[in-house]
């Protein structure tokens, strides 16, 4: 079967078409997706990464599906492991730098999270803002 070319208009013809996929790529959400598989990914490490994947891609469509975002992976007994790792004299305290360190490995963009303004917080305090700025910033299909 053939199909009908549509003319293009004279400024999507002189549109570079770099441009054009890096605009298709945020309409479409595909880096965010891509980068959210790959971590799934390496962080699971399966046996079968393909099956995985193929699961990893029905979970986001049902997220899709009943509008609701992507879960982390990173669970509470994470976040509780990266204080600790952080918390190295074992005090039960961070400073704000290493709060913002962990924000970072947790892949979250210095401008989307809550700085405290307390010079250092508890164990409880890091999991309340880590917590609030994953959910804040999980990927909305």
């Amino acid at each position: 079967a053939t199909h009908p070319v549509t003319p293009m208009s004279s400024e999507s013809n002189r549109a570079d078409p770099r441009v054009q996929a890096q605009q298709y790529l945020e309409d479409k959400k595909v880096l965010p997706l891509l980068e959210n598989l790959s971590t799934a990914l390496m962080y699971h490490k399966p046996d079968n990464p393909r099956l995985f994947l193929i699961e990893e891609l029905k979970r986001y469509q049902e997220c899709d599906t009943y509008k609701t975002p992507v879960p982390s992976i990173f669970d509470e007994t994470d976040l509780a492991t990266m204080f600790s790792m952080f918390d190295i004299r074992g005090a039960g305290r961070i400073t704000r730098e290493q709060y913002k360190q962990a924000m970072r490995d947790l892949g979250i963009p210095a401008d989307a999270y809550h700085v405290p303004k307390e010079p250092a917080l508890d164990v409880e305090s890091f999991m309340r803002y880590a917590q609030e700025a994953m959910s804040q910033n999980a990927l909305m299909l």
